[in-house]
């Protein structure tokens, strides 16, 4: 134990405790960890749907892409089928903004490791 917990947890310590202040740190620790839950979830999904962007960037702007623009230039595709796949402009800003969002959580979190919090002894 450090000597800065023995002062702490010392028979002559102080009886009172500032209860708002330790709601406002209850009130943080319960945020914190309901964000960093939320947020490893998702970094699974996230990563779990790139095998699926690389597999439509593989096809956007491949001889199947182009033959199934044009069947749906000529008509071919059912009535009121969705085919937002085949509008250029669509797939080019989900593959841009996935390449960004790589991007920016490289740099964003590009940081100096922080050291591990210290053990209790």
């Amino acid at each position: 134990m450090s000597e800065q917990s023995e002062a702490v947890f010392s028979p002559d310590a102080p009886k009172a405790c500032d209860v708002e202040r330790v709601a406002r740190y209850e009130a943080l620790l319960n945020e914190a960890g309901q964000v960093l839950s939320a947020y490893e979830a998702a970094l699974e999904r996230f990563a779990a749907v790139q095998e699926k962007v690389a597999e439509l960037n593989a096809y956007y702007g491949s001889k199947a892409w182009w033959a199934d623009f044009e069947a749906s230039e000529a008509g071919l595709l059912p009535a009121g089928m969705p085919c937002g796949v085949l509008s250029e402009d669509s797939v080019w800003d989900l593959l841009s903004r996935n390449r960004d969002l790589i991007e920016e959580t490289r740099t964003r979190f590009a940081l100096p490791a922080e050291p591990a919090p210290e053990e209790a002894e």
